[in-house]
């Protein structure tokens, strides 16, 4: 399917498929997405994700990954996670779940990190904030999760990066795009 972005898990287990920008990155990150879903379903779970300073190499995922479980109800959950390295090395940092939590359809998804603060937003509503200091650097980008194979009924339809935040104390509403970030990484 074109106009989305989408994952396929191969093997499930703490492997979400990940997509990082190229480049030099400052510290201070903002991604954001626009969450892509038809036919909504509870079981497997379905889940979008913006990364922020994070790094790919053979068997190693480190950084913050910020997901949403694609849910109306309930079941739905957010939560921000530190990615350590080996496979299925993370530490959640912060969980929420309920029905406001989770994500739907056109639902603006955003998360920030300046300094040691990682902040994640849905339609502009703060909805988690932690400190965490084990990585300073690295490279945005995005993922998703769900069972095993290749779903294309969600993900993201939009999706742009920047470490162009103007006024820390207000991160939510003063960035830029840079045009030069355009190359994504599998």
């Amino acid at each position: 399917m074109s106009g989305h972005t989408y994952g396929t898990v191969v093997d499930p287990g703490y492997d979400d498929p990940t997509a990082l920008l190229t480049g030099e990155w400052g510290p201070d990150q903002m991604a954001r997405g626009i969450v892509f879903s038809v036919n909504q379903q509870d079981s497997p779970n379905q889940e979008v994700e913006l990364r922020l300073r994070s790094h790919l190499s053979a068997h190693s995922c480190t950084g913050y990954e910020i997901g949403w479980r694609v849910s109306p109800n309930r079941a739905a959950y957010m939560g921000i996670a530190r990615w350590n390295g080996k496979l299925g090395d993370f530490t959640p940092l912060v969980t929420h779940y309920g029905a406001k939590f989770g994500v739907s359809h056109g639902d603006v998804i955003e998360a920030i990190a300046i300094g040691n603060v990682i902040s994640a937003y849905k339609n502009g509503v703060l909805q988690a904030r932690v400190r965490d200091e084990t990585f300073l650097t690295g490279l945005p980008g995005m993922g998703t999760y769900w069972g095993p194979g290749t779903n294309t009924d969600f993900g993201l339809s939009q999706f742009m990066a920047t470490d162009q935040i103007t006024d820390p104390k207000t991160p939510d509403k003063t960035y830029c795009l840079r045009n030069d970030r355009s190359r994504l990484r599998h």
